[in-house]
């Protein structure tokens, strides 16, 4: 005890352990690799790369029906254009911005907490290592969105609960201004304008006055200004929510997004997951299906996992609202935050179904609200007590970074294995023809695709990533990354530009029906096969070209 008040004498002394013990646990980031987004990401920087500044304003401000982020595009557009795809800059760069949102959380926490740096460092600490956002840090340039968002939106609520305190004007609208460029970023903090609104409204017993008119018109024309990007052209390729789901599952969705954020942000879906798996094995055959099995899996996740989630979600609503009615306004703003800012999810584009588990990076603003509920009915349930709140705050601190890192070894295996493929196809053939075609087979299938559909451990398309990677060292037109030609993770085909021709197959018949059609030679044909068991990737291109000269010849 006399340790952790010589610690909380000093803030410096404070700062630095948060920040260290937030650092280290996501040092494993930095020996990951590219996910997913990325690659697109690139090829639209590729696309768009040779534009003068005033075409990059217009572009990154052209209105979309979907996302609309013009300043996660502009800042990706910039350091693409200084970094390329070196992924260890992008790495460092994600913690770092990592370790500024744990900071203004802290800052944030002081102002709820009435300058209590003990709670303050906890719901940092607590946030910076929950094992359930880890994508929101380590799924690189895609943080960039994520990030910006949050640090902003800390600031837009600073700002906001320093004016409840002073009560000067000017200080509401710089939270409103940094809200507004935090929705820049992403769109995951527009639950901030209820929240502001409810929480003034709660603080003024309920009586409307002119801030609350301030803070719904700047609410409000955002609101309209998205809606009438509706009769604007759609240049993104971005689609309506509407046009992938159903209104039943819209609104389904906006109900039980809540209780699921608080139930996957405490625990993680991957948790959660693991647990319908056993919860589902003990199940009759008839009911679950055969263990291993596409519709045990899909009984285990879709089935199951919802339940786990609304029932663990609900219950924590239910024990708040009963244990702590009255003056306990951390709890209140923790539980409401948590809720209110998982509710765009069900509004997010291109979405096909019911969304039972939330992807882990979305759940990074959300979880600030996790991290200061569960401080909060912590330190309320011990009523103050020193010892027993650090000794219940410790386990739940060594519980979430066992989490964390079990989610970042998996993170950086993956990644290993991506850039291992990647680095072993570039060094056996460094240079291309000028007409490419690459041909690899899998012995297993990955990310819930069907068993026949064997495929490279690559969670967006492998044509595309092959594009991306090769880039730098070819001279390959910009116009192959136009309408996300190999994206797509199922994606094969093959395009020709200005003398150039590229294209990616796993069908054998596919690949010859291509090479025919496009008069190729067979040494255009670049061979792989995978072997997911010994993790090895060899070299087939000599017995894949012999094949085809006998097809063609015959």
């Amino acid at each position: 005890m006399k340790l952790v008040k010589k610690i909380l004498g000093s803030e410096g002394l404070l700062l630095f352990l948060l920040v260290a013990i937030v650092a280290f646990s996501y040092i494993k980031v930095l020996n990951g690799f590219f996910q997913q987004d990325e690659w697109y990401g690139f090829g639209w920087y590729f696309l768009h790369k040779s534009m003068t500044a005033t075409e990059s304003v217009k572009f990154f401000f052209t209105p979309s029906v979907g996302h609309y982020n013009p300043l996660t595009l502009a800042f990706q557009q910039l350091l693409f254009s200084l970094w390329g795809p070196d992924y260890i800059k992008f790495a460092v760069l994600g913690v770092i911005l990592h370790l500024g949102v744990v900071t203004a959380v802290y800052y944030f926490s002081k102002i709820l907490f009435k300058g209590n740096r003990l709670l303050s460092f906890t719901t940092a600490l607590l946030f910076g290592i929950l094992a359930s956002t880890y994508q929101g840090v380590a799924w690189v340039t895609v943080n960039i969105s994520t990030l910006g968002a949050a640090l902003t939106g800390l600031v837009s609520s600073i700002f906001f609960f320093t004016f409840l305190g002073k009560r000067r004007s000017r200080y509401l609208i710089w939270s409103l201004v940094f809200l507004i460029i935090s929705l820049f970023f992403k769109e995951t903090t527009i639950g901030l304008f209820p929240l502001f609104f409810i929480i003034l409204l709660r603080r003024n017993k309920w009586k409307l006055q002119r801030d609350h008119i301030l803070i719904a018109g700047f609410g409000m024309s955002y609101v309209l200004a998205r809606l009438a990007m509706l009769l604007a052209p759609n240049l993104g390729g971005d689609k309506l929510v509407s046009q992938s789901q159903s209104v039943y599952n819209i609104f389904y969705n906006f109900l039980t997004l809540p209780p699921k954020a608080l139930s996957q942000a405490l625990l993680s879906s991957d948790l959660l997951k693991g647990i319908s798996f056993i919860l589902t094995s003990v199940l009759p055959e008839s009911i679950r299906g055969v263990f291993g099995s596409p519709e045990f899996e899909a009984f285990a996740v879709l089935k199951v996992m919802e339940m786990l989630s609304l029932i663990i979600g609900f219950g924590v609503i239910v024990y708040v609202a009963k244990k702590f009615t009255g003056d306990y306004e951390t709890v209140f703003l923790g539980l409401v935050w948590t809720g209110v800012n998982s509710l765009i999810f069900s509004l997010a584009p291109e979405t096909s179904q019911t969304i039972t588990a939330i992807d882990s990076r979305n759940l990074y603003f959300s979880s600030i609200g996790l991290a200061i509920l569960v401080i909060s009915v912590v330190h309320h349930a011990v009523k103050g007590n020193l010892s027993k709140f650090i000794l219940i705050v410790i386990p739940l601190i060594i519980f979430n970074l066992f989490l964390l890192n079990r989610e970042l070894s998996h993170f950086v295996e993956v990644g290993v294995i991506r850039k291992s493929i990647l680095e072993r196809i570039t060094g056996q053939y460094p240079d291309l023809p000028r007409k490419t075609i690459f041909y690899t087979i899998s012995d297993i299938s990955y990310y819930g695709l069907p068993k026949e559909e064997k495929i490279l451990p690559f969670q967006s398309g492998f044509g595309q990533a092959l594009l991306v990677w090769y880039y730098p060292r070819e001279n390959i037109p910009d116009s192959f990354f136009e309408n996300r030609f190999l994206w797509e993770i199922q994606d094969q085909g093959y395009r020709e530009f200005d003398g150039w021709g590229f294209g990616y197959f796993r069908n054998y018949e596919l690949l010859i029906r291509t090479v025919r059609e496009y008069n190729l030679e067979s040494n255009s044909v670049i061979a792989f096969s995978w072997d997911h068991n010994t993790g090895s990737l060899a070299d087939m291109t000599s017995e894949v070209r012999k094949q085809l000269d006998e097809e063609i010849n015959r």
